[in-house]
């Protein structure tokens, strides 16, 4: 059993040392703004609740600091909207299963709340009604085709999340390339 408890304990304390879970600007991290970004896990039900309020804080103060917002104009985003509605169709009985299976697995980490459908003026408004009224969406769908069909919602939220959700979610190849180890398996 002791074993066990070891091996707990040894990643735990690997865990909360590599993502840095104790550190006192884990809120203001590019990975927990890119969560709040992301409209699957925006509530931060993962967090502590006053690392969840900073982060919260930490993007207020980034939706207030961009200010500007780009007004859309005629692109070929339609065109591309239309192909991801068909490819979404092929898909939504496969994304509806895996869908209920993470929610097995790993649980609720949203609230539902019903949907507003009016744009937002103000910067705190248009955060507080992102955080708030817009419901969440299935954890298998793309966060990025959200954002292309809410950007006239969320302006200055959507300009952010173009920035914050294309970054690449691991280092892994890179790191894999350069390392050692990875040279002598290869």
């Amino acid at each position: 059993m002791s074993h066990i408890r070891s091996f707990k304990n040894t990643v735990r304390k690997e865990l909360t040392t590599r993502f840095k879970l104790l550190s006192r600007l884990l809120a203001e991290s590019i990975p927990i703004t890119a969560c709040m970004l992301n409209p699957r896990f925006k509530h931060l039900k993962f967090l502590l609740d006053d690392v969840r309020e900073e982060a919260q804080a930490r993007l207020t103060q980034l939706v207030r600091e961009d200010g500007a917002v780009e007004q859309p104009g005629p692109t070929g985003e339609e065109e591309i909207a239309d192909n991801v509605g068909v490819e979404l169709a092929e898909a939504s009985c496969k994304k509806a299963r895996l869908e209920s299976d993470f929610e097995q697995l790993f649980g609720a980490h949203f609230e539902s709340s019903s949907k507003t459908k009016r744009v937002n003026s103000d910067a705190d408004d248009e955060l507080r009604d992102y955080c708030q009224w817009t419901p969440h969406i299935p954890t298998m769908d793309n966060p990025l085709e959200w954002w292309a069909d809410d950007a006239h919602r969320f302006p200055r939220l959507a300009k952010l999340s173009r920035s914050y959700l294309a970054i690449p979610a691991t280092g892994t190849p890179s790191e894999r390339v350069c390392s050692l180890a990875g040279n002598t398996v290869t």
